[in-house]
């Protein structure tokens, strides 16, 4: 098994060096992305000028760690030769930078509609050409751009403390 991972240009391991492996943290640097970013307001700025506006940014102390992903690849042949396989394989992408026989799988999405009068019975369609559906059960429901900016609700990202009450007005029961 080893003699066979060599020749792929992977590393092999016991599980002990697995096991001691994950005793070691991989460290990213990530670049902060607010949770929150808005005003936080005191006072009921519509009816009242006293009121206090402070611009705030949130930031996550932490994260959700997930494993790093794998990129897939496959072997660079001549794909018009008859007897060209392709095989995925699973590295970094430092290995396909290095010049080696390696070639990125690149997705590439399509749109097709049907058209009894095409060869295939489809059409390829522009995604600008579309219009947006969502599922209603197992009835898709065609909503028109003009539709959706009258229910689309428009609002600031805002916290507002409009008043502040006695703590002996207030009774917490059930507590």
């Amino acid at each position: 098994m080893k003699e066979f991972v060599e020749k792929c240009d992977g590393s092999f391991g016991t599980l002990a060096e697995a096991v001691d492996q994950t005793d070691i943290p991989r460290v990213k640097d990530t670049r902060p992305t607010p949770s929150y970013r808005g005003t936080l307001t005191l006072g009921n700025s519509v009816n009242y000028e006293a009121t206090l506006t402070i611009d705030v940014e949130r930031y996550p102390c932490t994260m959700i760690a997930r494993p790093p992903t794998a990129s897939r690849f496959v072997v660079k042949e001549d794909m018009g030769a008859p007897e060209a396989t392709q095989s995925s394989v699973t590295m970094g992408d430092d290995d396909l930078n290095a010049g080696g026989p390696l070639a990125a799988v690149r997705n590439q999405r399509v749109y097709q509609v049907d058209d009894p009068d095409e060869p295939g019975g489809k059409i390829n369609v522009e995604p600008d050409d579309l219009e947006r559906g969502y599922e209603y059960g197992r009835t898709a429901v065609h909503i028109s751009e003009s539709d959706r900016t009258v229910i689309d609700f428009v609002s600031q990202p805002g916290l507002e403390i409009i008043g502040f009450v006695d703590q002996q007005q207030v009774s917490f029961t059930g507590l």
